[in-house]
């Protein structure tokens, strides 16, 4: 996967389309904008279904177009400065489903904007950060992977916009992908941002600082099997986390509350509502993975139930 930073990615896109895939057809998903900035550059649309067989695939401007580019089955490349965090993964969640389609050959991100490419760039790092430790449980922190988790922490603290979108992008093709969990809650709500991420994160910190002898609450089986009836899938299997691998490759609470107190002191964050996407995305998800392991523990039904974790000096707005 190719990764081009550009004033005009659309423009950038049809350019490099007309350079990679000569004399072949584009399956193009995209405002009406985009799509005549790429007829006037010359690359040819292909309307029948007979032709889009053979044809590459561009989903531009939307996290929408960008899973339509995505499931067309052939070959495709992504432009916009919108959602990297749906452009930058090699699949999708269509009906709580994981679709795997590999990564796009190329993506094109819009960097005209450079307020809204700082947000989006945050979001899509923050995700990717919790991406690369969750995949670390699975692969028990070998060498190789320590090192990545070591410089993506360091990347979320001290890189520039562009230097981290490039990092996370490389760290999470060598990874072996993103995390199905994130996924899937994406895919539970239409609402993005850091919040659910950071929320996550600080169940993180405070599971692995707790004795986990002392977590009483088990998960409700009979909750797990209603929601995966509901949402048409069983319930995944159990997992076990391991605290002593996790905890050294979390920031501290002190550190974690500075990149934080302005989304929880706003009243778009709900750490409740958060809590609960995370409940139902661990119920949902199948494989392994820490955050999962931390709903199977039955840490975040301790937390949703008791208010101490909620109000209070644990709370997650103090």
């Amino acid at each position: 996967m190719e990764l081009f930073f550009s004033d005009c990615a659309a423009s950038r896109a049809a350019e490099y389309f007309l350079e990679t895939f000569p004399g072949r057809t584009a399956v193009l998903y995209s405002s009406e904008s985009t799509r005549n900035l790429f007829l006037r550059a010359g690359v040819r649309l292909s309307e029948a279904p007979e032709e889009q067989a053979q044809a590459v695939a561009v989903g531009a401007d939307c996290a929408d177009n960008y899973r339509r580019a995505r499931l067309t089955g052939t070959e495709y490349i992504l432009s916009g400065g919108v959602d990297f965090t749906e452009m930058i993964s090699d699949f999708s969640i269509i009906g709580f489903q994981k679709i795997e389609k590999g990564y796009p050959k190329a993506v094109f991100i819009d960097i005209a904007d450079s307020e809204r490419f700082r947000q989006q760039e945050e979001i899509f790092s923050t995700y990717a950060y919790l991406d690369i430790l969750d995949k670390g449980l699975v692969d028990g922190f070998k060498k190789e992977v320590k090192e990545s988790v070591t410089q993506a922490l360091e990347e979320l603290k001290e890189g520039s916009p562009q230097e981290r979108l490039k990092f996370f992008a490389e760290a999470l093709t060598a990874s072996g992908g993103r995390s199905e969990f994130f996924g899937m809650r994406r895919a539970l709500s239409s609402v993005t941002g850091r919040s659910f991420a950071l929320v996550a994160l600080f169940t993180a910190i405070r599971f692995t600082n707790f004795d986990f002898g002392s977590i009483l609450l088990g998960r409700s089986d009979a909750e797990a099997r209603l929601r995966g009836e509901i949402c048409s899938r069983a319930a995944a299997p159990r997992r076990t986390p391991n605290l002593y691998l996790m905890r050294k490759y979390l920031p501290s609470e002190n550190e974690f509350r500075e990149w934080s107190w302005a989304i929880f002191q706003s009243e778009e964050c709900d750490p409740r509502e958060e809590l609960t996407l995370y409940q139902a995305a661990a119920a949902l998800t199948a494989g392994e993975g820490f955050f999962p392991s931390v709903w199977d523990a039955g840490f975040i039904d301790g937390m949703l139930r008791g208010e101490d974790y909620l109000t209070g000096e644990n709370s997650l707005k103090s």
